[in-house]
């Protein structure tokens, strides 16, 4: 099983706002980053799932807009009916820096193929 959850992220958020991995070098708004750690559970026979922690940011300048953006990106990994990948929320903060907007929602998502 090679990890893909990443992937499915991105394909989920496609079309709701620019989505990169990490730290985007971009001072264009709105936009969305993700942040994972993932870890590998095995059995003799190989890896058999693969979890992760993933953070989703959305910036922008403009709080309501930011706000519609993250609550479209939880509505679609919330609305993921797929065997292949769980996805759970855990928690949303808000935050105000130097006039830029971040709503951070934080995931849990298991892969298990």
């Amino acid at each position: 099983m090679t990890e893909s959850i990443g992937k499915q992220l991105t394909t989920l958020c496609a079309g709701i706002v620019p989505f990169f991995l990490a730290e985007a070098e971009t001072e264009s708004y709105p936009y969305a980053v993700y942040d994972q750690t993932t870890q590998e559970w095995r059995s003799k026979d190989g890896v058999y799932q693969i979890t992760a922690d993933s953070i989703i940011r959305v910036y922008d300048k403009d709080f309501d807009r930011a706000q519609v953006r993250a609550d479209a990106i939880k509505a679609a990994l919330d609305g993921n009916v797929d065997g292949q990948y769980i996805i759970r929320h855990r928690s949303t903060n808000k935050d105000c820096q130097e006039g830029v907007w971040s709503i951070e929602m934080n995931y849990f998502v298991k892969q298990t193929s």
